[in-house]
This record gives structure tokens, C-alpha cells and sequence, in this order.
């Protein structure tokens, strides 16, 4: 089965070249050179000979061997790759080089960076090519190797794809970008490979304990190098790690090192003095007779969690002693703590070292508050966070200070301690999503964060608190790390390029630091992940998922809706007053602003004299049935026929109030949001999109196209809880300020048309403006853009310069998208996703509504659903009334099919209905006629805008034109000799000589600017 895999991998890559074999690799471990490999030139497209590799392959016995086939092969002089190297950070370099075209001499990235031939020393950040180095390797790899490279000389890089099969014969697909390159793909599981994770690298922490307690500190694999030195407070703090693993994994294995390295860390390394004047205290000592802070604080953790996870009493004294000790440390008039002492004279060495001993001793000394209950100890944390919060200690995003808010709210949830964990997290949340090195402690700081935002969730007080804080990110964030640190495990398939892959089985290291292996870097990366695995297993626990889910690999943010308004929580955030307080049992469901938008339980905010928005006092009398609270600003009239029970909530401005709770909703928002503009089709795509995507989650989108800021605000503020999809309709009115309230993960441009042109001026403008969209997208947003639009890399400019990850859509032959054809006769639309062909079933085959299809393949590509369940769905989409509905209607005995294009028209719009309305006709051998009306806010262009739709007018399917308003007119006269044409001043006039010109079987297509009414006439119609 596992040699099948393979072969069907062969059998199906495509090739760069029709005309040139692929290059296929063979790795397998040797002793004499770390790895052997085998080159072989194979046609893939030959089964005979993928067949023979396989025979071959399995014949040598393919268990710790990696088969990969060499792709992207650039040639590039020696010179120009060295600058590019010396741009690259070391070890970070991911590419392979070939020191010939055929392959006799090469480097896989692997071998690259495990020989460390491009580090120049701990001094140099980045890395760097050395010519003396490569050929030393050559040298070494190929035994009759008699070339010489130069900087002159010609090179090949590359990139490989390809597989694993490990010891026992399992085989895992490789990854090949990126720090993943070169280990082994790993999906969305169940939890399982972090759990491997922890495991495997909590017995090799183990495994570092000799007999007599003492810890083997590190070693540098790639010149299998042992780091002579030694830290007591890495021994303290790794143990306490280990105790956390032993605790999760319940290993048995981990038990005896535990024990013998805390009768280390207690008989050799703590020591304990009398003070004069007070009892015994415990100090840490580390090399140099030195007293650290941080080390005694390491020092409880390790005791302290011993004693609690073992239920074992013999350390809690000694906790006591050492928590005494940091107290001698400690000035409790100031909270000011001095760092280092000389042993055994206690003299001042440094006061201040480094931030992250504080972090420890304040978490140390809750922890022998919770072993002893003296309240000393936590009178003296409270002491020592004054301090903290006074000189803004936050701006240290440290890991410690996060664990010990963590610990420390649970005995004192303080607003201004909720408050100080949420700034310590706040501004790193980039940092943690765009670092390029592992940094585990990053993990960590993400894990307590997340305890401390837990509580603030839970206190309904305090939830003002994270007005100004990313959830979404966060999540996001805590997501990304702890998959990130997966590049930072030693598996198997980059351990066998190590001179001694068995020293390394469980071990993670530190890449940029020459992969190096140290106690501490191993304790760092135990904790986050214990901490991260914690998190998913009491995601299942609170029932935050259904009882028989599987932990998910990452925490599924979508399971947890947090916005669930309540009166309180509204007046905090409109900074409102209640001057009378609605019902208890009073559960908002959102704000209402306008009549038809009004659901029972939303607040409803009343128009004032001096502003626009809310319900007038007329329609406020036909609410049925009466709402449970109304807002309203100081000065405007409550409504007497307001129930007596009913909630009056006063705010400074409507518009203002309903932009904060738009914004609060967002923020609170933890699914995906899309959002979508356009010159045309934006309404009808969204509504697309929620009709595609409505099996995959909880759907919210746009309500009473409502698309500039404050109708954004308000479906925001109004969204249904447990919402997994908003989608948003965008328009170019304050666009930015629109997409930055929005905060979009998917932002979608549909088209740029001719509209607006009065306001706006030039179609370059209308695009500029348009993809400000783009401004608003959330870190690693993607921008699903038409590639058919006019001023496409204009658009796509602007996509990039916000750092967007790009999906295109159209016919274009570069579209990730594209529409390959367009069968009428069965009504099947065939498309191209991702080199896969599509066949679905279609309503209606007008351009721009398979235009609008295809984009919802995009979206669904961006949202990371699956492509034929939307499209499926697709078939049973039918266009909005006014915006592409069909529907069929008896006109004096006359059957017509009536196509309502009637809201809203543009050119862009205008040009794609005629089109759609001739391809219908057409496909149902009818004969067609066009209803247009005036196209406005064209400016200066109106005339030669309007002229411009004659191309799609002037063709055999139209036999009558009726042509409503002024600018409409212009076109008769070039009419006049195709079909037959009436101009009118008005729908009212258009109706009579639009009924005496049907005919039986006819279609009828009405579009024009919404002033024009034509909706009217389409009514007119549907009533027969």
C-alpha cells in the first residue's frame, strides 16, 4: 500500500518539462557521510519506468529513506546567490544547489543547513556563503570529487517534494516550504502529534538526568558539540517542566529523573541560612556564588509543583524557606526587588538583570501562597504589581509576568490586573504571527494570556476591557505559534542528516542558533505546547464543542460566539445611562435603525432633531410588537405608546452609538467575516454567498443593503449569535472607514465599472477607492479579485502593498478561477479550480451571473470549504427581484418570461444584463425587449456613457426598445434602423406602448438607475 502511495505520486506530478526527464533522489542515512543518495532521470509519464524505480526502491529496503523529486530548478551565478544568502537569516536558508546541471554534485537544504555551511558564527545574524566551505563539503560528500567552485560559476538552486518512509515502514508526505521544508506534512488532527510531541521530548528532557540528578545542559547537533556549562535556574525550571509533562502524560518513565533531580536541586544546589534576626531562609545558588532572583523563584515552582502533582509533602517547608528568601530580595515600601546577591556575604551584585526574574518571583510566591496560605506572600505580590502597573511593565510582553497575572487574578481578579494582562499580550500579537524563528516562549505568553482573557469574557464588568483588543488575532495567533513550534522538533527525516540522529529522538531545538539543544530551549517548548493542550481538552470539557467531537488541532475559535448583548454591556459601550432600566428578562438581539429591519427584542434607537439616524416617530407606531427599549439622545420625546416596562437608554449620538456597538460586535466576532464590493453585482453576491456557503456554519449577512459605515456598523451590532460567516456588502462611500470597522479576512472586488463617475470622476479613481477595502483586511487577509475587470493591476497593486493573499476569478487564463465554457443547450457551466475541472448545473447562464459564481468558488477557496459542495448549491441559486430575478407573466393572454433587473444601473451593470438578457432569449429562440432607463451620477460622461451600450443594443434578438428618461433618448436615432423604438419621458409612459408591443413567448429585460422607478413597471407586469 505505502509503495502504491508513491507511485500514484509519480505517476500524477507534472512535470516542468515535456522534454526532459525528472530528477528523482534517493536519501538514505550512512555513516561514513551522514546521508547516501542515489540520482535517477525518470520519465513520469513512462509507467515502465516509475514501475522499474519502485522495483528498484523497494529492493534496497526503504525504511529511513526519504524519495523526493527536484522541482523549480533555477540556474543563477554563484556571485548573485551569495548576496541573496547573505540577505538570509542563518540557517534559515530553504532552498537545495546542484553544482552542475546533471546533478552529479549537489546539497539538498537539509544537508545545507545541518553541515551549518553557511554560518559564519554566532556574531553574524544573517548567514553567508563561503566558497573554501562548499568545497570542503564537496570534498567530503563525493569521494572523487576534483572540481573547484568559484563565485564565478554557474549554480543550480532547487526545491524538492516528496516522502518519508521511516524504521517501521510508515510513510509520510514531506513539506516543501519554508522552515516546514523537509518534515513531514501534518494536518488537521485530533491532537495527536502535539501529545507525540510532548511525550517524545519530555523522556529525552528525562533522559538528561544523570544518576547523580544533574542534567547533560545541551549540545550543538550540528557538530555534535556538548555545551560545557551549566545554569541553576535552567536545572530548576526545566524539572518544572518535566513535572508539568509528567502531569499530563501520567509517564511513568519520567518519575525517578523527577525525583533525582529534585534531591539535586535540594541537597546540592539551594542552600539555607539564618538571617539575623529572622528564621531560616533557602537561597538558589548558581556558578559564581551567585544569588539570583529568578532562580529561587525557579526553585518553588519546581518543589511547589512536585508537591501538588505527587501529593507529596517533604518539599513544602523548603518552599517556605525559599519564598522567604525572595522576600529578603523584595523592599516592600517601593516593591522594588534587587536581582542578583553575592553568597555567601548577601551583597548587592546587580540590581536589576534581567525583567523576566520578576515575572518568576511573583508567580513563585503565589505558588507558596498556595501551598502555605500565609498571607504575606500575596500582600507582597499586590505590592509588587503597584509597581508593576505603575511603570507599565506591560511593555515587557514577558511570558512570567503573564503566568503570574494568570495565577495572581484567580485570588484577586482585580480590573486593573485583568487589564495589565491584557496590555502585556496586546502589541505582540504581529510579533507572534510574523516571527520567523520557533520562540516557544511566544507560546507561553499566548497560553496565560488566554486564562486571563477567559475571566474577562466570564466578568460582564470588565468586557470593556478587550474594546481595544483583537480576539480574532489572538486566536489566531495562538493558533499559528503553536503549529509554527512543529518546526522546531527533531523528526527523524531532518535528524538523519545530524552527525548522531539517535542523540536527537525527542529533542527540540533552536534553528537560527546552529540547532542547538539546551535544557531550557526544551522546558520552553514542553510548556507552551502542555499549556496549548490544555486549552483544546477544556475547549471539549466546558462543552464548548459537542461531547463526542475529537480535540481539535487548533481552538476552534468559531465554536465560541461571544457576543451576547445585555443592557448593561450596551450602555458601557455606547457610554449610555439607562434613566430607566428594561425588563431582567430582556436579551437584545441587536440595535433596530429603520422599520423594516426591526426584530422584538432589538433595541430600537428614535430619530433626533439634529441627526439622521433611528426610527421616526411614524414609524416607531407600527412596530409590532412593541420593543423592550428604546435609545434615544438628551432632548428627543419618548413615545407614549413605549410599554411601561420598557427600557429608555440615553446616548450622546445615535450615529455614535451605533458605530461603537458595530465596532465592540466586531472585535467580540471570533468566525470569518467576508466582505464585498464592486460597481456591480455586490448584493447579489453576497446573497450567493450566504445561499452557497449556509451548510458550512451559522450564516449572517448584509441586511437592507445597508453598505456605508453606519449600515455596516449596524449589521454588525445586529448579527445572529453563534454566527460562524458574516458577509458584508462594502460600498465606496468611506470605504476605508467601512473596511476598518469591518475587518475583513476576505475582501472581495467584483468589478470596476462607470458608476459614480459624478462623484468620482475617472474609473482609476473608482478602483483606487474601491480596493481601500483591502486597508481593512485582518493580518494574512486574502483579496478575491475579478480577474477580468478593468484596471485589474491597479487593483491587484494595492492588494499587495497591504501584504494580501491573492485569488483571482474569471476567464482570464492566469485566473486561480476560471470559467472554461458555457454550455447552453444544457445548462452547465464547466469551470477550473486549482488545475481540477468543475461541471455544475446553472439557472441562468448570463455572464455576469456566472461571473458572480465564480467568484463564490473564490471565496469558498479562501474560507477553506470544499468546492463541489458549493458548487452544488449553486445550482439552486435564483437572482434577487431587481437584480436579475426571472419570472414568468400572462400579458393579455400573452405568456412572457420577465427578467427584473430593475434596482440600481451603471454601464459595467447595464452592458451585462443586456448581454445575459440576449444569451436567455436566445437559448429560448424568444425574441427580446429592453426596457433601459437613464444611468445617473455620470458626470461630465453621461452622454458618451449612455452611447456606449449601442454595441449590446444592436443585435437580431431585440425587436423593441423602450427607452425612459433624457439621457435614454440620445440612443433612438441609432435604433431606429435595427429594432423598434419608443423614448418616453417617464415609466408611467412606457407602460401602455411597452404592453401593445408584446408578443407571445417575448422576453422583457427592464434596468435603469433606481430614480427612474422601473421597478414600478416590472410590478405592472408581474400582476399581469
Amino acid at each position: 500500500m505505502k509503495l502504491k502511495i508513491l507511485h500514484k505520486f509519480l505517476s500524477e506530478y507534472e512535470r516542468t518539462s515535456v522534454s526532459e526527464k525528472t530528477v528523482v533522489v534517493i536519501t538514505k542515512r550512512c555513516e561514513t557521510y551522514r546521508v547516501r543518495q542515489e540520482i535517477f532521470k525518470i520519465d513520469l509519464s513512462s509507467s515502465k519506468d516509475v514501475l522499474e524505480f519502485i522495483a528498484y526502491f523497494e529492493s534496497c529496503g526503504y525504511h529511513n529513506a526519504r524519495v523526493e523529486i527536484v522541482k523549480n530548478i533555477v540556474p543563477i551565478k554563484l556571485r548573485i546567490l551569495s548576496e541573496f544568502i547573505g540577505d538570509t537569516k542563518r540557517f534559515y536558508f530553504f532552498q537545495g544547489i546542484s553544482f552542475d546541471r546533471y546533478f552529479k554534485t549537489f546539497f539538498l537544504q537539509e544537508e545545507l543547513n545541518a553541515n551549518a555551511i553557511f554560518y559564519k558564527g554566532v556574531e553574524h545574524e544573517n548567514s553567508h556563503l563561503d566558497t573554501n566551505k562548499i568545497n570542503f563539503f564537496l570534498n567530503l560528500k563525493y569521494e572523487n570529487y576534483k572540481g573547484v567552485i568559484g563565485l564565478e560559476d554557474t549554480v543550480w538552486t532547487f526545491t524538492t517534494d516528496g516522502f518519508y518512509f521511516d524504521d517501521e515502514g510508515s510513510i509520510f508526505r514531506l513539506e516543501n516550504t519554508n522552515s516546514a521544508a523537509g518534515r513531514r506534512v501534518i494536518g488537521k488532527d485530533d491532537g495527536s502529534v502535539n501529545d507525540v510531541m510532548i511525550k517524545e521530548s519530555s523522556r529525552y528532557l528525562a533522559a538528561q538526568i544523570g544518576n547523580n540528578g544533574q542534567f547533560k545542559y545541551g549540545q550543538f547537533p550540528c557538530f555534535d558539540k556538548t555545551i560545557n556549562h551549566y545554569n541553576t535556574l535552567r536545572h530548576a525550571s526545566s524539572t518544572f517542566a518535566l513535572i508539568e509533562a509528567y502531569e499530563y502524560t501520567k509517564d511513568d518513565y519520567l518519575v525517578e529523573p523527577i525525583k533525582r533531580s529534585l534531591l539535586f536541586l535540594s541537597t546540592v544546589l539551594v542552600r539555607t541560612i539564618k538571617l539575623a534576626g529572622h528564621s531560616e531562609v533557602s537561597f538558589l545558588l548558581d556558578l559564581n556564588n551567585e544569588i539570583k532572583l529568578g532562580g529561587s523563584a525557579a526553585a518553588i515552582l519546581a518543589f511547589a509543583k512536585y508537591t501538588i502533582v505527587f501529593d507529596d509533602q517533604k518539599y513544602k517547608a523548603l518552599v517556605d524557606k525559599l519564598a522567604l528568601g525572595i522576600l529578603s530580595m523584595l523592599d516592600l515600601s517601593t516593591g522594588d526587588f534587587v536581582h542578583v546577591l553575592n553568597f555567601p556575604e548577601l551583597t548587592v551584585k546587580e540590581k536589576f538583570r534581567i525583567v523576566y526574574y520578576e515575572g518568576e518571583a511573583v508567580l513563585a510566591l503565589l505558588k507558596a501562597y498556595e501551598l502555605t496560605r500565609k498571607s504575606r506572600y500575596l500582600q507582597a505580590v499586590e505590592i509588587i504589581f503597584d509597581r508593576f502597573i505603575n511603570n507599565q511593565y506591560w511593555k515587557y510582553s514577558d511570558h512570567w509576568l503573564a503566568y503570574a497575572t494568570a495565577h495572581l487574578i484567580r485570588y484577586r481578579p482585580k480590573r486593573e490586573y485583568l487589564e495589565f494582562g491584557l496590555l502585556n499580550v496586546k502589541d505582540k500579537l504581529d510579533f507572534v504571527l510574523e516571527r520567523q524563528t520557533t520562540f516557544p516562549t511566544l507560546l507561553e505568553l499566548m497560553v496565560a494570556s488566554k486564562k486571563i482573557l477567559d475571566v474577562v469574557f466570564l466578568e460582564s464588568e470588565n468586557v470593556d476591557l478587550i474594546n481595544d483588543f483583537d480576539v480574532e488575532k489572538f486566536y489566531r495567533a495562538i493558533n499559528y505559534r503553536a503549529n509554527y513550534l512543529r518546526n522546531g522538533f527533531f523528526w527523524p527525516e531532518w535528524a538523519m542528516f545530524f552527525p548522531k540522529p539517535q542523540k536527537l529522538k525527542g529533542a527540540f531545538f533552536i534553528r537560527h542558533h546552529a540547532f542547538r539543544v539546551r535544557i531550557d530551549d526544551v522546558e520552553h517548548y514542553l510548556s507552551g505546547l502542555i499549556g496549548y493542550q490544555n486549552i483544546l481538552k477544556s475547549t471539549i470539557q466546558s462543552g464548548e464543542n459537542s461531547s463526542d467531537d475529537s480535540v481539535s488541532q487548533e481552538f476552534n475559535i468559531r465554536s465560541r460566539s461571544v457576543l451576547h448583548w445585555d443592557a448593561e454591556q450596551i450602555a458601557r459601550v455606547t457610554g449610555g445611562i439607562w434613566i430607566k432600566s428594561p425588563p431582567d428578562s430582556w436579551r437584545p438581539s441587536g440595535i433596530c435603525v429603520w422599520e423594516s429591519g426591526f426584530r422584538p427584542n432589538d433595541i430600537v434607537a428614535l430619530r433626533s432633531e439634529s441627526e439622521n439616524g433611528g426610527l421616526s416617530a411614524d414609524s416607531f407606531k407600527r412596530l409590532s410588537p412593541l420593543p423592550n427599549a428604546v435609545m434615544i439622545t438628551s432632548g428627543t420625546q419618548v413615545p407614549h405608546t413605549l410599554p411601561t416596562t420598557a427600557g429608555v437608554l440615553v446616548v450622546k449620538s445615535i450615529h455614535q452609538a451605533v458605530i461603537f456597538m458595530g465596532r465592540h460586535a466586531r472585535r467580540l466576532f471570533t468566525g470569518k467575516l467576508v466582505g464585498v464590493t464592486g460597481s456591480a453585482g455586490k448584493t447579489t453576491t453576497v446573497a450567493m454567498l450566504k445561499h452557497a456557503f449556509n451548510d458550512s456554519g451559522h450564516i449572517s449577512a448584509t441586511r437592507g443593503n445597508a453598505n456605508l459605515p453606519y449600515g455596516v456598523a449596524w449589521n454588525l451590532a445586529s448579527m445572529e449569535s453563534g454566527t460562524d460567516y458574516m458577509i458584508l456588502e462594502i460600498a465606496i462611500g468611506r470605504m476605508k472607514e467601512s473596511a476598518v470597522l469591518a475587518r475583513p479576512h476576505v475582501a472581495v472586488v467584483t468589478n470596476i465599472g462607470s458608476a459614480h463617475l459624478e462623484f468620482h470622476k475617472t474609473i482609476e479613481t473608482i478602483a483606487k477607492r474601491k480596493a481601500r477595502i483591502f486597508w481593512g483586511l485582518v493580518d494574512g487577509g486574502i483579496a478575491v479579485i475579478n480577474r477580468d475587470t478593468e484596471c485589474f493591476d491597479l487593483i491587484l497593486h494595492e492588494a499587495n502593498k497591504v501584504k494580501a493573499v491573492v485569488i483571482t476569478y474569471g476567464e482570464h487564463s492566469e485566473s486561480a478561477v476560471r470559467l472554461i465554457n458555457i454550455n447552453d443547450k444544457d445548462k452547465e457551466v464547466e469551470i477550473q479550480v486549482e488545475g481540477r475541472i468543475y461541471i455544475f448545473g446553472s439557472k441562468v447562464l448570463s455572464k455576469h451571473h456566472i461571473s458572480n459564481m465564480l467568484c463564490t468558488a473564490a471565496v469558498a477557496i479562501a474560507l477553506d470549504l470544499p468546492i463541489d459542495k458549493t458548487l452544488k448549491k449553486l445550482i439552486n441559486f435564483s437572482p434577487l427581484p431587481g437584480r436579475g430575478e426571472h419570472f414568468e407573466a400572462v400579458i393579455d393572454g400573452k405568456t412572457i418570461l420577465v427578467i427584473d433587473e430593475s434596482y440600481n444601473a451603471n454601464p459595467l451593470s447595464m452592458q451585462a444584463a443586456i448581454q445575459g438578457a440576449r444569451t436567455t432569449a436566445r437559448n429560448r429562440s424568444s425574441k427580446l425587449i429592453l426596457v433601459l432607463g437613464d444611468m445617473l451620477q455620470l458626470g461630465d460622461q453621461t452622454e458618451k456613457l449612455h452611447l456606449s451600450l449601442l454595441p449590446e443594443i444592436l443585435s437580431p434578438e431585440i425587436r423593441l426598445v423602450v427607452l425612459v428618461g433624457e439621457q435614454m433618448a440620445l440612443l433612438k436615432g441609432h435604433i431606429t434602423d435595427h429594432a423598434e423604438v419608443i423614448a418616453v419621458d417617464s415609466v408611467e409612459d412606457a407602460l401602455e406602448p411597452l404592453i401593445f408591443g408584446i408578443r407571445a413567448n417575448d422576453v422583457v429585460m427592464a434596468k435603469g438607475s433606481n430614480s427612474i422607478n422601473l421597478n414600478y413597471l416590472v410590478d405592472q407586469l408581474r400582476m399581469g
